[in-house]
């Protein structure tokens, strides 16, 4: 006989949420943050109920926070974002400082 094919969860790659910290380590990392196994592997994603617990409930969370419009999820993101981009401005003006400090003639 032939072996019994494990039925295949259909169950989508949970987006990456690039602000999330923890997803983005998880996805990043490559490794399951339940057995710590290769989330590369799709035997790995077959097999492992964490994974798969995990997918699902991103899954759930993401389906979950669309259909309510998590007005606070976005503001928190929208807040993160904000603050990223600011940095990098400060960054800009530091360097650009930095620079103009070296070119300023001598003001008398």
């Amino acid at each position: 006989g032939v072996g019994v094919e494990e039925e295949e969860i259909d169950c989508p790659e949970p987006e990456v949420d690039e602000d999330n910290e923890a997803d983005v380590n998880r996805n990043y990392s490559g490794v399951c943050f339940g057995c710590h196994g290769d989330v590369n592997d799709d035997e790995h994603n077959r097999t492992c109920f964490d994974y798969r617990d995990w997918r699902k409930y991103e899954l759930e969370r993401r389906l979950k926070l669309e259909r309510e419009g998590d007005v606070h999820e976005l503001q928190m993101k929208r807040a993160r974002i904000e603050r990223r981009l600011k940095k990098k401005q400060q960054e800009k003006e530091a360097a650009t400082n930095i620079d103009a400090s070296k070119t300023k003639p001598d003001e008398k």
